[in-house]
């Protein structure tokens, strides 16, 4: 009898590409559920073409539909969780991930200069890094579908957000990162 498999999608290969490639970076900080959210948020604004859609939440941009997908690619040993406290992950590839990888090659030969792009870039940020980045980014993209977003406007919007989790300087001084490094040009597409 042939096992019944839920992770199907190219966004099952997308996120277990993306779990592969961080778990082969050395002294990276663990991958949790924070991070996990953070690196598809910003590979679907590299534009990889991820189906999911982000909202704003507590920690930054989030998808709900990624539970699923985690859950799918566990159940179906793709990918393991390895964390002994049930209150946080440790995402890592589990002994089926190389069979989902082959079956998804085609979008991932697409998309594999991208995803190791973000896996590259963001790498050493821990999670609350990337929630600030994340944060930035959408706010930023969320301006720019109404107007021409501006610098003092986004920060202003991230402060009362993050309800001083972040000084305003700090968050000045990412926004302007951001900017310098050209990553504000990065803009998901929205999926319907």
């Amino acid at each position: 009898m042939e096992r019944i498999s839920f992770s199907n999608s190219p966004d099952h290969g997308l996120v277990a590409f993306l779990v592969k490639q961080y778990n082969s970076v050395n002294n990276a900080p663990v991958l949790g559920r924070t991070i996990l959210q953070k690196l598809c948020y910003l590979a679907k604004a590299r534009g990889v073409p991820f189906s999911l859609n982000f909202e704003m939440h507590h920690y930054g941009p989030f998808c709900a539909d990624l539970f699923s997908i985690t859950d799918d690619l566990i159940a179906d040993h793709i990918i393991s969780d390895r964390s002994d406290d049930k209150s946080s992950s440790r995402y890592a590839p589990g002994p089926a991930c190389q069979s989902l990888l082959k079956k998804q090659q085609a979008v991932l030969k697409r998309e594999r200069s991208k995803l190791n792009n973000v896996v590259d870039f963001f790498r050493d940020m821990p999670p609350s890094e990337l929630e600030l980045i994340t944060t930035i980014h959408y706010i930023y993209c969320s301006e720019k579908l109404l107007r021409s977003p501006k610098k003092d406007s986004v920060i202003n919007a991230v402060f009362e957000i993050k309800k001083g989790k972040f000084s305003r300087g700090i968050v000045k001084s990412r926004f302007e990162s951001l900017d310098k490094a050209g990553l504000l040009t990065w803009s998901p597409k929205v999926s319907h």
